[in-house]
């Protein structure tokens, strides 16, 4: 239970930025989705670094 707030800020993260990436791409007239897969992948290891953080904080 003490890690479900992080689940819920991951799927926010990825869903709030790959929409982001995916306007600019189409701001942009691209069509290879290379801004929405970029943000994707960003919010994706920025809360798997704050995943491992809370994990070694409580570990310690």
């Amino acid at each position: 239970m003490k890690y479900s707030g992080l689940a819920i800020q991951l799927f926010g993260a990825i869903g709030v930025l790959g929409w982001l990436g995916y306007k600019l791409d189409q701001y942009l007239a691209l069509t290879f989705p290379a801004f929405m897969l970029l943000f994707g992948f960003l919010a994706f290891g920025g809360m798997m670094f704050q995943v491992y953080r809370s994990i070694k904080r409580d570990n310690s």
